[in-house]
Protein backbone atom coordinates (compact mmCIF):
# COMPACT_ATOMS: atom_id res chain seq x y z
CA UNK A 1 0.00 0.00 0.00
CA UNK A 2 1.20 3.54 -0.76
CA UNK A 3 2.32 5.99 1.92
CA UNK A 4 2.15 9.76 2.15
CA UNK A 5 5.19 11.18 0.44
CA UNK A 6 7.12 14.31 1.34
CA UNK A 7 5.93 17.20 -0.77
CA UNK A 8 6.47 20.92 -0.34
CA UNK A 9 8.27 21.21 3.01
CA UNK A 10 6.91 17.97 4.44
CA UNK A 11 3.77 15.84 4.75
CA UNK A 12 0.17 16.89 4.28
CA UNK A 13 -3.01 14.77 4.22
CA UNK A 14 -6.44 14.28 5.75
CA UNK A 15 -6.40 13.17 9.39
CA UNK A 16 -7.44 9.54 9.08
CA UNK A 17 -6.19 6.01 9.78
CA UNK A 18 -3.79 4.27 7.43
CA UNK A 19 -0.51 5.08 5.67
CA UNK A 20 -2.11 7.74 3.44
CA UNK A 21 -3.48 9.75 6.38
CA UNK A 22 -2.05 11.98 9.07
CA UNK A 23 -2.30 9.92 12.25
CA UNK A 24 -0.28 8.91 15.30
CA UNK A 25 1.60 6.06 13.60
CA UNK A 26 2.56 8.12 10.54
CA UNK A 27 3.76 10.95 12.80
CA UNK A 28 5.81 8.59 15.00
CA UNK A 29 7.39 6.89 11.99
CA UNK A 30 8.16 10.26 10.37
CA UNK A 31 9.76 11.56 13.57
CA UNK A 32 11.81 8.37 13.90
CA UNK A 33 13.08 8.72 10.33
CA UNK A 34 13.96 12.37 10.83
CA UNK A 35 15.70 11.61 14.13
CA UNK A 36 17.81 8.91 12.46
CA UNK A 37 18.67 11.27 9.62
CA UNK A 38 19.74 14.00 12.07
CA UNK A 39 21.81 11.45 14.02
CA UNK A 40 23.66 10.62 10.79
CA UNK A 41 24.48 14.32 10.32
CA UNK A 42 25.35 14.84 14.00
CA UNK A 43 27.22 11.66 14.95
CA UNK A 44 27.64 12.59 18.65
CA UNK A 45 23.90 12.24 19.31
CA UNK A 46 23.19 9.05 21.21
CA UNK A 47 19.89 7.38 21.87
CA UNK A 48 18.72 7.26 25.48
CA UNK A 49 18.60 3.47 25.24
CA UNK A 50 22.18 2.89 24.10
CA UNK A 51 24.42 5.26 26.06
CA UNK A 52 24.40 5.71 29.82
CA UNK A 53 27.69 7.62 30.05
CA UNK A 54 27.02 10.77 32.11
CA UNK A 55 30.25 12.37 30.85
CA UNK A 56 29.13 12.26 27.24
CA UNK A 57 29.18 15.85 25.88
CA UNK A 58 26.19 15.20 23.60
CA UNK A 59 24.09 14.34 26.66
CA UNK A 60 25.10 17.61 28.38
CA UNK A 61 24.31 19.72 25.30
CA UNK A 62 22.13 17.61 23.02
CA UNK A 63 20.99 19.08 19.72
CA UNK A 64 17.65 20.86 19.92
CA UNK A 65 14.49 20.23 17.94
CA UNK A 66 11.82 22.97 18.06
CA UNK A 67 8.20 21.95 17.48
CA UNK A 68 5.16 24.17 17.01
CA UNK A 69 1.53 23.27 16.39
CA UNK A 70 -1.78 24.84 15.41
CA UNK A 71 -5.41 24.34 16.49
CA UNK A 72 -6.37 21.53 14.08
CA UNK A 73 -8.10 18.46 15.47
CA UNK A 74 -10.35 15.59 14.52
CA UNK A 75 -12.17 14.82 17.75
CA UNK A 76 -13.94 11.76 16.33
CA UNK A 77 -10.55 10.08 15.75
CA UNK A 78 -8.73 11.66 18.74
CA UNK A 79 -6.18 13.25 16.41
CA UNK A 80 -4.81 16.75 16.84
CA UNK A 81 -1.84 18.94 16.05
CA UNK A 82 -1.05 19.11 19.78
CA UNK A 83 -1.00 15.32 20.08
CA UNK A 84 1.24 15.05 17.01
CA UNK A 85 3.62 17.63 18.54
CA UNK A 86 3.83 15.71 21.83
CA UNK A 87 4.44 12.40 20.04
CA UNK A 88 7.19 14.08 18.01
CA UNK A 89 8.78 15.36 21.22
CA UNK A 90 8.80 11.87 22.77
CA UNK A 91 10.42 10.32 19.70
CA UNK A 92 13.19 12.93 19.54
CA UNK A 93 13.85 12.76 23.29
CA UNK A 94 14.17 9.00 23.06
CA UNK A 95 16.66 9.47 20.21
CA UNK A 96 18.87 11.70 22.39
CA UNK A 97 17.72 15.17 21.34
CA UNK A 98 16.42 17.98 23.51
CA UNK A 99 12.97 18.90 22.20
CA UNK A 100 11.17 22.15 22.85
CA UNK A 101 7.45 22.26 22.08
CA UNK A 102 6.39 25.89 21.76
CA UNK A 103 3.66 26.79 24.22
CA UNK A 104 0.12 26.67 22.89
CA UNK A 105 -0.92 27.39 19.31
CA UNK A 106 1.65 29.24 17.23
CA UNK A 107 1.74 30.64 13.72
CA UNK A 108 4.00 28.82 11.26
CA UNK A 109 6.81 31.43 10.91
CA UNK A 110 7.47 31.27 14.65
CA UNK A 111 9.24 27.90 14.29
CA UNK A 112 12.06 29.07 11.95
CA UNK A 113 12.27 32.33 13.90
CA UNK A 114 12.69 30.39 17.16
CA UNK A 115 15.37 28.25 15.51
CA UNK A 116 17.49 31.23 14.46
CA UNK A 117 16.81 33.19 17.67
CA UNK A 118 17.70 30.27 19.94
CA UNK A 119 20.86 29.53 18.00
CA UNK A 120 22.05 33.16 18.32
CA UNK A 121 21.27 33.28 22.06
CA UNK A 122 22.59 29.86 23.05
CA UNK A 123 25.40 28.52 20.91
CA UNK A 124 26.04 25.48 23.15
CA UNK A 125 23.21 23.57 21.49
CA UNK A 126 22.88 22.94 17.78
CA UNK A 127 19.33 23.53 16.57
CA UNK A 128 19.03 20.39 14.48
CA UNK A 129 15.50 20.71 13.17
CA UNK A 130 12.27 22.64 13.35
CA UNK A 131 8.85 21.06 12.88
CA UNK A 132 5.49 22.78 12.52
CA UNK A 133 2.35 20.68 12.78
CA UNK A 134 -0.13 22.41 10.47
CA UNK A 135 -1.79 22.06 7.09
CA UNK A 136 -1.77 25.85 6.65
CA UNK A 137 -4.51 26.94 4.26
CA UNK A 138 -5.74 23.41 3.47
CA UNK A 139 -9.14 22.01 4.60
CA UNK A 140 -9.91 21.79 8.32
CA UNK A 141 -9.64 18.00 8.55
CA UNK A 142 -6.21 17.96 6.90
CA UNK A 143 -3.02 18.22 8.86
CA UNK A 144 0.63 18.47 7.99
CA UNK A 145 4.19 18.11 9.19
CA UNK A 146 6.37 20.97 7.92
CA UNK A 147 10.08 20.42 8.43
CA UNK A 148 12.80 23.06 8.69
CA UNK A 149 16.45 22.08 8.23
CA UNK A 150 19.50 23.28 10.19
CA UNK A 151 19.41 26.56 8.26
CA UNK A 152 15.76 27.23 9.38
CA UNK A 153 14.59 26.92 5.77
CA UNK A 154 11.81 24.52 4.79
CA UNK A 155 13.15 21.27 3.42
CA UNK A 156 12.88 20.71 -0.28
CA UNK A 157 12.28 17.51 -2.21
CA UNK A 158 15.50 15.98 -3.57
Amino acid sequence: EKRIGFGTAGLRAKMKPGPMGMNDLVVIQTAQGLARYCQSLLPNVSSTTTDDDDDNDSKKNPPLVIVGYDHRCNKSLSLSSRKFALLTKLVFQHAGFHCLVLHDYVFTPLVPYAMTHYHRKNNKNVVALGIMITASHNPAFDNGYKVYALDAIQIRSP
